[in-house]
C-alpha cells in the first residue's frame, strides 16, 4: 500500500513538472512573440519619427531662402513707429532742427540712407546721414527748413561713392520704365497733388524704388512714412503718376558705387 502511494506521488509530481514546463514554454512563446511585435512596432515608430524630423529640418531651409528684397534697407522716420518698436525705426525720429522734428522732415535723409546702405553694403543710419550731409554739402536744417534739397542729396551721396544723376519726370511712361530698368535704385519725390491713388495727403514725400520687375511692371517700395506702405511691391505706374510736378527735379537715379570714392567710410574708421 505504501509502495503504491509512493508511486502515485511520483507520478503526480512528474505530471506537475510536465504541466509547469508546458505552461512556461507557452508563456515564453507568447513573450517572444510580443517582444518581436513590439520591436517591429518600435522600429516603425522610429522610422516615422525620423521622417517627421527630416521634414521639420527641411522646412526652415525653404523658409529661410533669401529674397532679393531682403537686402534692401527701408528706414522709418516717425515717432509712432519707434515707440511701437517697429523694425527699421530708430531714435533719430526725435532729432530736432529749425523748430521741426525729424519725423516731419526726415524722408529724404531716410531715402539717402536706404540708397547708400543698400548699394554699398555699408550700414548708414538716417541720423548719420543727417550729420554727414551737413558736413559735406550746403544742407542747413537749422535755417528753418529741415528737408534736404536735391543738390545737397546728390553732393552728399557722391562723396560717399554713390554714382547718381538727377532728372525731371520723363515725358513718356516707357522712358520711365527704361530708367527703372537701368538703375540700381531710384529716389523719387512724389505728391498726392499729382495723384492720390496710393499716397494720401502728402504734398511732397521722398521714397526709394528698387528691383524693377519688368514682367510684372512692379517695383519694391521703401517708404519711410510708416510700416503700412513700407516694403511693399507696387506698380511702377503708381510712382510715375505721383511724381511731384512743381519741383526742379523728380528723381535721382543710382547707377553704381565706387568704394575708392567713398569718403564716409574713411571718416568712420
Amino acid at each position: 500500500m505504501r509502495s503504491k502511494h509512493k508511486t502515485l506521488k511520483k507520478w503526480m509530481s512528474g505530471l506537475v513538472v510536465v504541466c509547469l514546463a508546458g505552461f512556461l514554454g507557452a508563456c515564453q512563446g507568447i513573450s517572444v512573440g510580443q517582444f518581436q511585435t513590439m520591436k517591429a512596432h518600435g522600429e516603425e515608430e522610429t522610422q516615422v519619427a525620423d521622417k517627421e524630423k527630416e521634414i521639420i529640418e527641411e522646412k526652415p531651409v525653404k523658409e529661410e531662402k533669401a529674397k532679393p528684397e531682403d537686402a534692401v534697407f527701408s528706414y522709418l522716420q516717425g515717432t509712432k513707429s519707434y515707440e511701437k518698436e517697429k523694425e527699421w525705426s530708430g531714435a533719430w525720429c526725435y532729432e530736432e532742427a529749425g523748430g521741426q522734428q525729424f519725423s516731419q522732415f526726415g524722408c529724404g535723409l531716410c531715402s539717402m540712407a536706404n540708397i547708400y546702405s543698400t548699394v554699398s553694403g555699408n550700414k548708414c543710419t538716417p541720423l548719420q546721414m543727417y550729420e554727414y550731409a551737413q558736413e559735406v554739402s550746403n544742407y542747413n536744417p537749422h535755417s528753418g527748413l529741415g528737408a534736404i534739397g536735391w543738390d545737397a542729396m546728390r553732393e552728399t551721396l557722391q562723396t560717399m561713392g554713390i554714382e547718381c544723376e538727377m532728372g525731371r519726370k520723363p515725358s513718356s511712361y516707357e522712358e520711365f520704365q527704361q530708367l527703372a530698368k537701368d538703375s540700381k535704385g531710384l529716389l523719387v519725390l512724389i505728391s498726392s497733388n499729382s495723384d492720390d491713388t496710393f499716397w494720401k495727403d502728402m504734398p511732397g514725400h521722398y521714397v526709394t524704388l528698387w528691383l524693377y520687375d519688368e514682367a510684372k511692371d512692379e517695383v519694391f517700395l521703401a517708404d519711410s512714412s510708416g510700416p503700412s506702405r513700407n516694403r511693399e511691391w507696387i506698380p511702377l505706374q503708381t510712382a510715375y503718376d505721383a511724381l511731384k510736378r512743381n519741383s526742379p527735379q523728380q528723381y535721382l537715379s543710382v547707377t553704381g558705387y565706387n568704394k575708392n570714392e567713398d569718403a564716409w567710410t574713411v571718416e568712420m574708421r
